[in-house]
């Protein structure tokens, strides 16, 4: 699509978000030569480059700062007869005789405040097909992780002390938030300050863990026993759709019962195990994430690329470092992948309304230096469509007993749209996500959530005021559309061989019938 009719701004094809360049003057000045000749008419020749390309949005050149004799512009895939165009153009411009000598990757305090997912993001960037061919990519490596002081740990814990990282911030801001109760732990979780079936699960046993290590709970072993109970009960009614917390709190609470129930059992013996078990959780559950990776993506090659050669594979909300202890679940799929030298693309949606996709996927990518490219929910199938993607592959807050799943909302459709065109389907999840006291997705208690983060974005309204309003949190995905398989731990099944796989239920304590 060529300029649209009376725009005087030159429009530019910027589908990957902005990176910043330097542009340094040839002779290596700091910054005089531009400041003293007509910056300005640099960024006239810069805006060139969109004549060249006569794409779709806005380059507005204007807008870049210049800061000691840096010029700001947005990266794009440039070829060598526009370059060659526009250094001519420039040298005309600022009276130079020599092309700049080199271009780098900004480390300033610059920061693309109109893309909200944050400075650094270089996914992969796209060719439009022409009409009826195949997509092209041209993956791109992610920010440079010198340019992000940001973190990936989202649960900070030692004994007596818990921080989560406030996920709702990402990826404008990192900011730790501490969790002295399990009052605390119910309303970060609920407000989705930490979110994703394991993080929730941990979160919620170390704050009770916080809490006993202070003194909480008797006196008496009935009275600590009575407590632990009472806490855990609680905190599975943050958000009850995710099976990983009820699991955690049924066996820890069995746990402090048993202990009691030792003979010469103390209270503070008591308090010593419970303690001990939930910060066991924190190992476990990153020793599972890297088998999870490690299993999923043999398979999926295996599958999908049985001649070798890279994959693409598109991801749904996130599942990495940001929702477990680390790694990821159908993330970790991905960073297997891409430590295999496998992957040549990922594809992550958006995930409205709370855009964990964007927000948090995309960040992970970024610091994991990943190839990915964002995309809207409703582009998934077109992507699956004119862009080769070999795999999907999701999370699951909840694996029923005959292979149905709950996942974030919008999962079910990725499914369909993946099975139409004949692209296997995956679930990710740990044993711990798998609850085969149901037989059914229909038994999943779905969580809705309040209409006003539809229609809100930022505390400023995006619809008309009065409109009805349905949120569910997650959907249920039927296991006949999980073509690929369940990939947990333990293995990667069948939907139909997973309760069979799974009858001896696996605990921190060991098997368990």
């Amino acid at each position: 699509m060529g300029r649209s009719q009376g725009s005087s701004k030159s429009l530019l094809d910027l589908r990957t978000p902005f990176w910043c360049l330097a542009l340094r003057e040839a002779r290596g000045s700091t910054g005089s030569g531009w400041r003293s000749q007509a910056p300005e008419g640099t960024h006239l020749a810069l805006r060139s480059l969109a004549i060249a390309r006569r794409q779709t949005q806005d380059l507005a050149c204007n807008s870049c700062p210049i800061n000691s004799g840096t010029i700001l512009v947005p990266r794009v895939r440039l070829t060598a007869q526009v370059w060659r165009g526009t250094w001519s153009r420039i040298r005309r411009l600022v009276g130079g005789s020599q092309e700049p000598a080199k271009l780098m990757c900004a480390r300033s305090s610059f920061r693309e405040r109109s893309h909200p997912w944050g400075p650094g993001l270089a996914p992969c960037a796209l060719s439009g097909p022409a009409p009826g061919a195949r997509g092209q990519l041209s993956p791109g490596k992610g920010g440079d992780r010198g340019c992000n002081s940001m973190t990936l740990e989202a649960i900070r814990y030692s004994r007596g002390s818990l921080q989560i990282l406030d996920q709702l911030l990402l990826p404008q801001q990192s900011r730790y938030e501490a969790v002295g109760s399990v009052r605390q732990a119910w309303e970060a979780i609920r407000a989705m300050k930490v979110r994703g079936a394991p993080a929730i699960a941990l979160v919620g046993c170390l704050s009770l863990a916080v809490e006993l290590q202070a003194g909480a709970g008797g006196p008496g072993l009935a009275a600590l026993v009575a407590f632990v109970r009472d806490a855990l009960s609680f905190l599975v009614t943050a958000r009850p759709t995710a099976v990983n917390m009820a699991r955690a709190a049924r066996d820890l609470a069995d746990l402090a019962a048993q202990e009691a129930e030792r003979e010469g059992a103390t209270e503070e013996a008591v308090r010593e195990r419970v303690i001990r078990w939930t910060e066991d959780m924190l190992a476990k559950d990153l020793r599972d994430n890297r088998s999870i990776g490690d299993l999923g993506a043999h398979h999926l090659l295996e599958r999908a690329a049985p001649e070798g050669g890279k994959v693409i594979v598109l991801t749904h909300c996130n599942t990495g470092a940001l929702a477990t202890a680390g790694y990821g679940t159908a993330l970790g799929v991905i960073r297997s992948l891409h430590s295999l030298g496998r992957l040549e693309c990922a594809f992550c949606t958006e995930t409205r309304p709370y855009n964990q996709g964007a927000r948090l996927t995309a960040f992970e990518f970024v610091y994991e230096q990943i190839p990915a490219t964002l995309i809207a929910d409703s582009m998934a199938a077109a992507a699956m469509a004119h862009y080769g993607v070999s795999a999907v592959v999701v999370g699951a807050d909840r694996v029923v007993a005959n292979g149905d799943t709950a996942n974030k909302v919008g999962t079910y459709q990725l499914a369909i749209a993946a099975k139409h065109h004949g692209i296997p389907f995956y679930v990710a999840a740990p044993s711990s996500s798998c609850d085969l006291h149901l037989k059914t997705g229909r038994e999943i208690i779905i969580e809705e959530r309040p209409g006003q983060e539809l229609t809100h974005v930022s505390g400023v309204r995006i619809a008309a005021p009065g409109i009805g309003v349905w949120n569910p949190a997650f959907d249920v995905t039927p296991h006949d559309l999980i073509t690929g398989g369940i990939i947990t731990e333990l293995g990667v099944f069948a939907p139909e061989e997973l309760q069979e796989a799974l009858g001896a239920t696996v605990t921190l304590d060991g098997p368990q019938k």
